[in-house]
């Protein structure tokens, strides 16, 4: 006769053993998903206050490449006081290279595609060639200026052939 008690009493030692290993397995494997649940929330509160600690840092920084991209922006434009300081500089230059030079006109306006501007009409007359280093001179301002036109008229005159009239019509952006 076959001993079934003893198979049985296997049996029920060897689920039983397989009971608990499962049911530590799962209790581990809910204590495990509640530390790592707990650990991302103190990480994702970490990185926020990381990031808000990053902002007030960086913020300083910030305004200060602000101020550096304003300044960089903004001087290309002429203020309205820096102006008697470029007529200035247009006769020293005129002077220097031995041209007369004569600002005919000079208006601030308004346009919609430029903005604010000053417009100024130019005349020069002297030799060729010193005409034309000072519009290389008037083109290289540290402003955006725009040549509207210029005109360029040779003066017919027995004693001095070498001598033209140059017609600068210019527009430099404003603040």
């Amino acid at each position: 006769m076959i001993n079934y008690k003893k198979d049985k009493r296997i049996l029920i030692v060897v689920m039983s053993a397989f009971v608990v290993a499962f049911a530590v397995t799962a209790i581990w494997s809910f204590v495990v998903y509640k530390k790592t649940n707990l650990i991302e929330i103190i990480k994702s509160e970490i990185n926020s206050q990381l990031s808000q600690n990053y902002s007030l840092f960086s913020t300083p920084k910030n305004v200060a490449d602000l101020k550096n991209k304003d300044q960089i922006i903004t001087g290309n434009f002429i203020k309205e006081s820096e102006i008697v300081s470029l007529i200035d500089d247009f006769e020293f230059v005129s002077d220097k290279k031995g041209i007369e030079l004569r600002i005919e006109n000079l208006n601030q306006k308004k346009d919609s595609v430029l903005g604010n501007y000053f417009e100024l009409n130019l005349k020069s007359s002297g030799n060729y060639q010193n005409n034309i280093d000072f519009l290389e001179f008037v083109e290289k301002l540290p402003y955006s200026v725009y040549f509207e036109s210029v005109k360029i008229e040779r003066v017919n005159n027995s004693t001095n052939s070498d001598l033209y009239n140059f017609n600068l019509l210019i527009k430099i952006l404003s603040i």
